[in-house]
């Protein structure tokens, strides 16, 4: 079963040519504030109705179905599409097996969320992820773009909160509680799927809670690639394909744990988890808690400001008028998705 998390982002905005001076979140350029961008941006690719394939991937696309905005929060909801496979699918609810085409659709439903005081010069960028499946780098590209489309001497990042000055400094130095693998092997049976396989290496905790073994500081990782990673733990992956690899270290203050994913040789993206009960999606309430659980542990260091707790309660978000819509070019082709009912993105 897939875990649910959200992956932190640190969102900033500077005037072209002056990489140096970051600007306030209440005005990005032309008068418009980040919210009321990223809000414009979300709104402007719902109001499409249409996915975007990936400009480097075409088996990968992603739809902004809706979009909603309070102040300085904005949230929306995405699905993130995946085709280009062959396998069989037995459907639970029938017992009957389906065979699934490399023109056929997977689909993902994903959550996002924005947030920044205005008088910040960061604001805080939050997607939802589902196992390995993540919409984060596709709608990051189509946020910038439609931003600069907009506000043209504006350049916007979004940088993983753990590669973020001070607290990449502060996570480099945490011990490595545990490091997990997971790759493909090619099925025996013809025309099967790649099955996926988890191995995992982790250290011991004696009932004083002293380290009998260690894996190393954070920092020692970085740079270094999966099949690297898993040798120096003596874990022998020569037969998967697509490896990948997390690393779960102690917050710096002791409170619980976090996962960084180890993608192309560099930490990709720090995730925390979701709860939820049983096999069901996280509610709309547990990805609000998460979310006020990743500001208090980030918003001092990386200087976000004061950001008002979501409350799922309280939820007055209201949807997007039309005059606030932002066009996002179409630097993506466009996908038919008329038969399809929802989707995702492998960011």
């Amino acid at each position: 079963m897939a875990d649910y998390t959200l992956a932190p982002y640190r969102f900033t905005a500077h005037r072209e040519g002056d990489a140096n001076v970051q600007l306030r979140m209440n005005d990005i350029g032309a008068g418009s504030s980040a919210a009321a961008a990223i809000a414009g941006c979300l709104a402007g690719l719902a109001s499409e109705g249409a996915a975007r394939d990936r400009a480097d991937n075409t088996d990968k696309s992603l739809t902004v179905t809706s979009c909603r905005r309070l102040d300085h929060h904005v949230t929306a909801l995405c699905e993130l599409g995946s085709k280009g496979l062959r396998s069989v699918i037995t459907l639970k609810a029938t017992g009957t097996r389906e065979t699934r085409s490399p023109g056929d659709v997977e689909d993902f439903k994903l959550r996002a969320v924005f947030m920044a005081d205005p008088s910040a010069r960061a604001g805080l960028f939050l997607c939802e992820r589902q196992g390995q499946y993540s919409a984060a780098g596709h709608l990051m590209g189509l946020l910038k773009r439609g931003i600069q489309n907009r506000i043209p001497n504006t350049i916007v990042n979004f940088e993983p909160v753990h590669q973020a000055g001070a607290l990449q400094a502060l996570l480099d130095q945490q011990d490595v509680l545990e490091a997990g693998f997971k790759g493909f092997v090619q099925s025996s049976e013809p025309g099967a799927p790649p099955a996926a396989i988890g191995l995992r290496a982790a250290i011991r905790l004696s009932a004083r809670g002293k380290q009998r073994g260690r894996l190393g500081r954070l920092g020692s990782l970085l740079g270094r690639d999966p099949r690297e990673v898993a040798s120096v733990f003596g874990i022998n992956v020569a037969a998967l394909d697509q490896l990948s690899a997390t690393a779960q270290i102690a917050k710096p203050d002791g409170s619980g744990v976090l996962t960084i994913a180890l993608e192309d040789g560099r930490f990709g993206s720090l995730t925390y988890p979701v709860e939820r009960v049983g096999s069901s999606r996280p509610t709309r309430a547990a990805i609000y808690q998460t979310a006020n659980t990743i500001v208090n542990d980030v918003a001092d260091v990386l200087e976000l400001g004061h950001l008002t707790p979501l409350d799922r309660q309280n939820d007055k978000t209201s949807p997007i008028t039309e005059s606030e819509l932002w066009e996002v070019p179409a630097d993506e082709v466009h996908a038919d998705r008329s038969d399809i009912s929802s989707l995702e993105d492998l960011g």
